[in-house]
């Protein structure tokens, strides 16, 4: 690895082979995440499976890893690297990785749902762009002392615990996303960032009229496999993922934090068949619109009464 870090990307791997690859929450369990966030040493995982985390991947959590002593390497989505502390490591949902440690390797891994990590930071589209994709970048004492702080808390039953952990989560993704950013852009040239930005800001205005990946490609005069090659290359996604990435996040924030019904959020989305959004979202999140509603508010003591209608 160079001074500075590495961008990982999709490696292209057929989706047969990654169909076969084990989906965990924490490696090596199916247990929900039962809280805000979860945050362990890699000493405490690592070590149970004999300093071999084998190939698997979260289609739901967003991992932070910072190595601060120790060494081995790491597989991510195709792309080898060697693992040199003080390290920094995103790893965000659906990204397929492994781990080889030595022995007593010390660190800290946090652990985010995708819908926490999302309030975190809002509406800044740039965080979320930055945060899609895999990557490294050397872990500053900032970082290192923010996951501390972030261990420390989460092991607490201090009152505002969890509004704690909530804010922790936004100023990680954020210091998080500062590191990366040179690394990513040291490897990409300004057209192809601009690219990047152009089609965001196109998805911004005509995600709810359900345009397709040659309409925007016919807007910035590209082609459909340039667009998706500068996607995969910037973002880690495909141009399609981001597109549906940008219609289910709308979709999940009327189930949060509104009352709107189904069949509303449905048409408010651009559907016009409210089973056929159904099946859209429960094949983007695993659970029916109904079911994801229910487990915000069992996580977030949110209730239909007390959302605001919007």
């Amino acid at each position: 690895m160079d001074e500075d870090g590495v961008g990982l990307y999709y490696s292209n791997m057929a989706d047969t082979i990654t169909n076969t690859i084990p989906i965990y929450n924490l490696y090596g369990e199916s247990r929900d995440l039962p809280d805000v966030l979860h945050c362990e040493t890699i000493v405490d995982r690592a070590q149970l499976h004999d300093w071999n985390i084998a190939i698997h991947r979260h289609t739901r959590l967003h991992q932070f890893f910072v190595i601060t002593s120790g060494g081995g390497e790491a597989e991510i989505d195709g792309g080898k690297l060697e693992l040199e502390p003080p390290m920094l490591i995103n790893v965000p949902p659906s990204v397929v990785h492994r781990f080889r440690f030595e022995p007593f390797t010390e660190g800290l891994v946090i652990t985010v749902p995708v819908e926490v990590l999302e309030a975190g930071i809002g509406n800044s589209d740039a965080l979320a762009v930055l945060l899609r994709r895999a990557g490294t970048a050397q872990a500053g004492p900032d970082i290192v002392s923010l996951f501390h702080d972030i261990a420390t808390e989460h092991a607490d039953t201090a009152f505002g615990r969890a509004h704690a952990l909530g804010a922790a989560v936004a100023l990680a993704a954020a210091r998080v996303a500062r590191a990366l950013k040179p690394v990513f852009e040291g490897r990409h040239t300004n057209t192809e960032a601009g690219y990047l930005r152009r089609f965001e800001a196109l998805i911004e205005t005509h995600f709810r009229e359900h345009w397709k990946v040659a309409d925007y490609a016919r807007e910035l005069t590209i082609s459909p496999t340039h667009l998706s090659r500068v996607t995969r290359a910037e973002s880690g996604q495909a141009a399609s993922a981001l597109i549906e990435a940008r219609l289910m996040r709308e979709a999940r924030r009327a189930l949060a934090y509104t009352n709107m019904t189904i069949a509303q959020i449905a048409y408010e989305t651009g559907f016009d068949d409210p089973a056929y959004f159904t099946r859209a979202f429960t094949r983007s999140t695993g659970v029916p619109p109904s079911a994801w509603r229910r487990r915000f508010e069992a996580s977030s003591g949110e209730t239909p009464k007390s959302r605001q209608a919007g």
